[in-house]
């Protein structure tokens, strides 16, 4: 798995961005990973786009997008994507999209980064055999 901007974990006085931070009564689902508003994103694993993802329910300019491949589901948030990806093959390092900017939602004390989340994984691909 690829990291989708090439930037370090998100650490801020905002909160922290690795997998299983407090974030109040839950924690943390995902990782997130540093990113330049602006910047390129990349595909961490190879699959099909199956759908633009809207992370926010009453808010639609927060994106972003969902891979099925052969072993993992993801989904990254706060990703501007072409609409006419949905439905295509990506590999492993292709440009899905570039980095939205997420400081215009939650103040500037965040620092702008993508969400990556794995929804789904094939336990097969984690145990040596």
């Amino acid at each position: 798995m690829l990291n989708p901007t090439g930037g370090t974990i998100r650490n801020d006085s905002e909160g922290q961005g690795h997998y299983g931070a407090k974030r109040g009564a839950r924690l943390h689902a995902g990782t997130d990973y540093e990113a330049i508003p602006g910047q390129m994103v990349i595909a961490p694993i190879a699959g099909k786009v199956t759908r633009q993802v809207q992370v926010y329910n009453h808010d639609p300019l927060w994106t972003g997008l969902e891979i099925v491949g052969r072993r993992a589901t993801v989904q990254l948030f706060y990703v501007k994507i072409d609409p006419d990806l949905v439905g295509q093959q990506v590999q492993s390092g292709d440009v899905i999209g570039s980095a939205q900017d997420i400081r215009r939602k939650y103040g500037p004390k965040m620092i702008p980064h993508i969400h990556l989340q794995i929804s789904a994984i094939d336990p097969e691909c984690l145990i040596g055999v």
